[in-house]
């Protein structure tokens, strides 16, 4: 009965010096906590504890993987003056859900002529991204998506399909302040390529940038432009 009355006292003593939390566990071979710090095959993120059962291993929590924050939808619009030319204007809408981006874009250029008639370039595109990055306060997107180019108002009035890549950059800079970049390649059918480039800082819902289409065909246009993004 003794031999028994002092199992189950010990038995307890034991169990109460654990700690509550179940992020703890006894080694189950007791040892200095020194000597286990110094084996090579210890893991140097768990942290020993000397106790009465032996030394207990409190693992770090697993950290969250990110998944790129809560879905929201964004807007812009915004109006460029073209260097040469007369302008353009752009609307955009994009939905951001986790680590993924799928937005819609169309831009028209227009310039008038000495006759008074306007001619105008049309371009949708429907692009979609993921993000590379580290989760950090830079948010990278590889894209890729459709595009189109349809003229009016000149001699040809010409329409083309085709594809485009290419990366977007989100750096946060204060609370309510970004630098905007990013850089597509289109490619169009019968070999009409054209090379596109934004850079920006939005503050608040304010955005102001530089924007530069690039056509293999005719002169670049290129100029500052000023928007709203919401």
């Amino acid at each position: 009965m003794a031999g028994t009355s002092g199992g189950s006292s010990g038995g307890g003593g034991g169990g109460s010096s654990h700690p509550g939390g179940s992020g703890y566990t006894p080694d189950p071979t007791p040892r200095d906590p020194e000597q286990a710090l110094r084996d090579p095959l210890v893991d140097r993120r768990v942290i020993y504890v000397p106790g009465p059962a032996g030394v207990l291993v409190a693992r770090p929590a697993k950290p969250t993987k990110y998944d790129g924050g809560a879905a929201k939808i964004e807007a812009y619009f915004g109006a460029q003056k073209v260097h040469d030319s007369d302008g353009s204007w752009t609307a955009e809408v994009a939905i951001k859900d986790g680590l993924f981006r799928l937005g819609g874009t169309y831009t028209r250029y227009y310039e008038r002529q000495p006759d008074d008639s306007t001619i105008r370039l049309s371009m949708p595109s429907l692009i979609g991204g993921v993000r590379v990055d580290d989760g950090g306060a830079t948010r990278v997107y590889l894209e890729l998506g459709f595009v189109g180019a349809k003229t009016s108002g000149d001699v040809m009035n010409s329409s083309f399909a085709g594809g485009l890549g290419g990366v977007r950059v989100e750096q946060k800079v204060s609370k309510t302040g970004y630098l905007t970049a990013e850089v597509h390649e289109m490619l169009f059918e019968d070999d009409l390529r054209a090379h596109s480039a934004r850079i920006g800082f939005k503050m608040g819902i304010a955005q102001a940038s530089f924007r530069v289409l690039d056509l293999n065909v005719g002169p670049a246009l290129y100029g500052p432009e000023f928007g709203l993004r919401f």
